[in-house]
């Protein structure tokens, strides 16, 4: 009894050091300029998440000032499943960002919506989250708008970090079909490739994700399924 006791505590503490952790930041902006809604778009935020958690992956959901994540009320789909439901509340007591240990985590994901675009991406201690992770050879990964998380990282030369990485994003024609050119600060797919992105464009709402090493970044809301599995496929390696 003593050796059956002593063996799965043995394989507890294994199993516990071979869990991988991933952290996920959200928006804290819940409008546009001129007071449109917006916010996490939610399929991109709770389809990931809870396939994470499926796989039995530990993940903690953060912010810039940590609290309630708005939700982009075009995103609430009118007939939502369970474990939607009940998952709703994570976003509504986020962790702040900057009280995290990061160096923890095996893996950074960013959902999109619009919020990101004016918190995100000018957030400048991203900056040294994502160098780490890069550093570490650990997975960095962004869907839609989300994308626009990796714009404040510099390298020790001033470089950007993601400079020649095949990458993509909510692209210029999307916004152009959404109708959002002239509310949003910056058009994602121009300035990525400005900072020098390989920029990898799918048709309009196609699912698209692009992976360029621990690098794995999703074209939109319909990519959302597609971009956590290959997030879990690289944790899993």
């Amino acid at each position: 009894m003593f050796l059956l006791i002593l063996k799965f505590k043995i394989n507890k503490i294994s199993w516990e050091k071979n869990m991988k952790n991933i952290l996920i930041v959200v928006t804290n902006t819940k409008e546009f300029k001129d007071k449109t809604p917006t916010g996490v778009y939610l399929e991109e935020f709770m389809s990931p998440y809870l396939m994470f958690k499926d796989e039995g992956f530990k993940v903690e959901v953060t912010s810039i000032l940590g609290g309630n994540s708005p939700i982009d009320p075009s995103s609430m789909p009118e007939d939502m499943n369970e474990s939607w439901k009940n998952s709703l509340d994570i976003l509504k007591n986020t962790k702040k960002l900057e009280e995290i240990d990061y160096s923890n985590f095996d893996a950074i994901f960013f959902p999109g919506g619009h919020g990101p675009m004016f918190d995100l991406a000018y957030y400048e201690p991203l900056c040294e989250i994502l160098n780490y992770f890069y550093d570490k050879n650990k997975v960095i990964a962004a869907i839609c708008h989300g994308v626009c998380a990796l714009i404040p990282a510099i390298d020790n030369y001033n470089i950007w970090l993601f400079n020649n990485k095949n990458l993509t994003s909510f692209t210029n024609k999307e916004e152009k079909l959404a109708k959002k050119v002239e509310m949003v600060p910056f058009l994602l797919e121009t300035k990525l490739k400005q900072l020098g992105a390989k920029f990898q464009e799918y048709p309009p709402f196609a699912k698209n994700v692009v992976v360029d090493g621990k690098l794995i970044t999703g074209q939109n809301q319909n990519s959302a399924q597609l971009i956590a599995s290959e997030i879990i496929n690289s944790l899993c390696k």
